[in-house]
């Protein structure tokens, strides 16, 4: 599974929200790779991402992380499992036509 991270990333993908303004729309990814292993990755985000080591924050563009390495998405700092706990499905698209019989406006959910 891959989230998309940001202040407001697409709503027909997996996505985390995160409402802070030093967090860019579409911000970054996380993706599952197993157990206790993701990968985050910077989507050439204006302020970021950053984790935490030894000697303080390091900016990566792709890294193998933990669920309890500290990130940082601009300002935002959390945890890779906090990030998780945000996370939420895709949104169904909508589908509006109008029926050519009857003339009444029917709504579908259109297939990703």
């Amino acid at each position: 599974m891959e989230y998309l991270i940001g202040r407001d990333p697409d709503p027909s993908q997996p996505r985390i929200v995160l409402e802070d303004k030093s967090v860019s729309r579409t911000h970054g990814k996380l993706a599952v790779l197993g157990s206790d292993r993701y990968l985050i990755e910077d989507m050439r985000s204006q302020n970021g991402t950053f984790l935490r080591a030894a000697d303080g924050w390091k900016r990566v563009e792709r890294a193998q992380v933990g669920a309890d390495d500290e990130v940082r998405l601009g300002a935002f700092i959390t945890t890779v499992a906090a990030l998780l706990q945000r996370a939420v499905g895709a949104s169904a698209r909508i589908k509006i036509e109008r029926n050519p019989e009857t003339g009444e406006i029917v709504k579908r959910k259109n297939e990703p």
